[in-house]
């Protein structure tokens, strides 16, 4: 019950049993130069409105033994409105920023220069509500996390802005879902990810010490990223939208079914993907844009402009895992597992930048085991 005018500034928290910095019910309080060091629950964990965080540095967040709260670094999903600014999580067992985004009609920049590292998720937003139509992301850098960048479930559209991904076995899982879908109706949602560099492997990557398998993977085992069937690092795992939301913890956060009645598309907006490259070993293979291979239904479409994937061979950019050939192409009926999958992807480069050719280019799985009945999965 804080309200505006009260600050806590300069000052220093360290080992505590019960988390760092917890306020409630509170309203326009500034947390600016604080540093947060070796607590088991959160860093700094925030409910209320109207907060500002600036240049706060939280280190080494241990997961609580009696909690089923994944624990986070600066934890701020149950805020209104707040000013992030040039906050660092460097080490949390869980999360390093959970967050709830901010409304897409806001002009200010009220997100910037926020970095998450030596995580399971650099950013974390999951199943959020209360912000009209779109929510946005923007102003943060997270690298060498273990499953994901950022692992977005979004309700309805999202714009993701000026964020940097390296490092992380998987850059960006974005999922979009819709509650209100009317019957016998499509409902139009977009993902979109602009002013962004995606980076799979850096030149500071140390194949050695940064491949250490964290003590929390044992126990988050259910909840482990896909892996790349290459074997290196992924940039954006192919997006989701549906109307039946994950239900975690019951499954892990990338296995969502998509749904045909979400009209849904993804937009790269000058996004720079680099350095995918053969990243620890010699078969293995970073690439861009993967399609996840337990996600059922439609797979909705990824366009691209201003966009480029540099300095790397065409195996890079994509994936397509190949389609076994059919075994039941007499039956009148395609087995349900069949029909739910449809495993057709298209990606468009509108001005032909990303893939260096004349626009605008089409990229799509090749299928020729569908050509003796290409009403299969179609």
């Amino acid at each position: 019950n804080v309200s505006t005018g009260s600050w806590i500034i300069s000052s220093t928290l360290h080992q505590s049993c019960g988390g760092g910095i917890h306020a409630a019910a509170s309203h326009g309080v500034c947390l600016n130069d604080n540093i947060v060091f070796g607590t088991v629950g959160h860093g700094i964990d925030l409910e209320g409105q109207a907060y500002s965080l600036t240049n706060n540095l939280v280190v080494l967040m241990t997961q609580p033994t009696w909690s089923n709260i994944w624990v986070a670094g600066i934890k701020v999903n149950q805020v209104k409105d707040i000013n992030l600014h040039g906050n660092v999580v460097a080490g949390s067992e869980r999360l390093g920023f959970h967050i709830r985004g901010y409304t897409c009609s806001s002009c200010e920049v009220l997100w910037s220069d926020n970095v998450a590292h030596s995580s399971l998720h650099g950013l974390h937003l999951y199943r959020e509500s209360g912000l009209d139509n779109c929510t946005r992301i923007s102003g943060f850098l997270a690298f060498k996390n273990f499953d994901y960048g950022a692992m977005l479930h979004v309700e309805n559209s999202v714009e993701i802005e000026n964020i940097t991904l390296v490092d992380n076995a998987i850059g960006l899982l974005a999922v979009v879902y819709v509650f209100s879908a009317p019957q016998n109706s499509i409902k139009n949602v977009q993902i979109v990810l602009r002013n962004s560099v995606i980076v799979a492997t850096s030149s500071s990557f140390d194949c050695l010490q940064d491949k250490v398998k964290p003590h929390s993977a044992n126990l988050t085992s259910s909840d482990r990223a896909p892996s790349n069937p290459r074997g290196g690092r992924i940039g954006i795992l192919w997006p989701v939208f549906t109307s039946q939301p994950n239900q975690w913890p019951q499954e892990p956060w990338h296995k969502v079914r998509n749904d045909h009645s979400i009209s849904g598309i993804m937009k790269l907006q000058d996004v720079t993907f680099s350095s995918f490259v053969n990243s620890c070993y010699s078969d293995d293979l970073d690439v861009c844009i993967l399609p996840n291979a337990e996600n059922t239904g439609i797979m909705h479409p990824i366009t691209a402009e201003r966009t480029r994937m540099l300095k790397m061979k065409d195996k890079n950019k994509f994936y397509f895992s190949p389609l076994q050939p059919r075994k039941d192409l007499g039956k009148a009926v395609c087995p349900e597992l069949d029909c739910a999958s449809s495993r057709k992807y298209l990606f468009k480069d509108l001005d032909g930048r990303a893939l260096g050719l004349p626009p605008p280019v089409s990229v799509f799985p090749k299928t020729e085991a569908e050509w003796t009945a290409s009403f299969f999965n179609a």
